[in-house]
């Protein structure tokens, strides 16, 4: 299944890109560290094939971009990125309650993913 093109969409693959390119130069600290820190969860919580593969099979949008966007991927494999707050709350309780994906999200900071 492929992504429907619409407004939200435009805006989260802009800011994939744009995250993605920053977050692999030397430029890395620009990227807030709530932010660094759930992309490096959302990586490793991906599907392997999808990493393989370069794009995700539910939605084909191009990884790791698609862990930097905001939204969530086709396949749910990870939470919406949360705010700064959300992030220390989530990190401290060991959990995220993801209201959008009606979802609870353990978080093994061990393995650094979601679970």
């Amino acid at each position: 299944m492929k992504a429907k093109i619409n407004f939200k969409n435009i805006i989260a693959f802009c800011q994939g890109t744009l995250r993605y390119q920053v977050y692999y130069s030397p430029f890395k600290f620009l990227i807030r560290k709530h932010i660094r820190e759930q992309i490096s969860f959302r990586i490793n919580s991906m599907r392997r094939t999808c990493f393989i593969n370069g794009e995700c099979e539910e939605c084909g949008c191009s990884t790791t971009a698609l862990q930097m966007a905001n939204k969530t991927c086709g396949g749910i494999c990870y939470p919406p990125m949360m705010n700064k707050k959300q992030w220390r709350i989530a990190t401290i309780f060991g959990y995220y309650k993801d209201k959008e994906n009606n979802r609870t999200w353990t978080i093994d900071l061990k393995k650094g993913r979601f679970l």
